[in-house]
């Protein structure tokens, strides 16, 4: 009896390592391409990463540029309550403008950088959907020609 149970179990052991052989065989570029698509992520990963970052430098950046705008402002407020010749506050006032205009720029960049960061990470999730579908659509193939 125990002699017989052996025997199945032995029987059903290599039928499976047999399948198993059978599936890596037959779904080898699969692994290669899921490899691939993997270090496609681990380098968007580390790209976003990088975005990141630059997205908190320059938020950083604009914070400073906005602090030294309003002390810029509040000096030529104070300033141009005492002064009666008015060319200084035209060149501050002219200086503010590029500030405004620098910062509305960093925000153009900013937009930038999170939409390319979005589509970025788009891309990466429809190709991971791709091969996730592609995945399943061979490992069902397989299995059932094999059995």
């Amino acid at each position: 009896m125990k002699m017989v149970i052996q025997a199945e179990v032995a029987e059903a052991l290599e039928k499976m390592r047999s399948k198993e052989r059978y599936i890596n065989t037959h779904n080898a570029h699969l692994q290669g391409e899921y490899k691939e698509v993997k270090d496609r992520m681990t380098a968007a990963e580390a790209k976003y990463q990088s975005a990141s970052e630059n997205v908190a430098r320059l938020t950083n950046e604009l914070a400073d540029l906005s602090d030294q705008l309003a002390d810029v402002r509040s000096a030529s407020d104070d300033h141009g309550q005492s002064m009666t010749d008015t060319s200084p506050l035209v060149k501050i006032k002219a200086a503010l403008q590029a500030l405004k205009a620098e910062t509305r720029t960093f925000d153009v960049r900013l937009g930038v950088v999170g939409h390319t960061l979005l589509q970025s990470k788009l891309r990466m999730n429809q190709a991971q959907g791709a091969a996730s579908k592609k995945g399943r659509g061979g490992g069902g193939k397989g299995g059932g020609g094999g059995g």
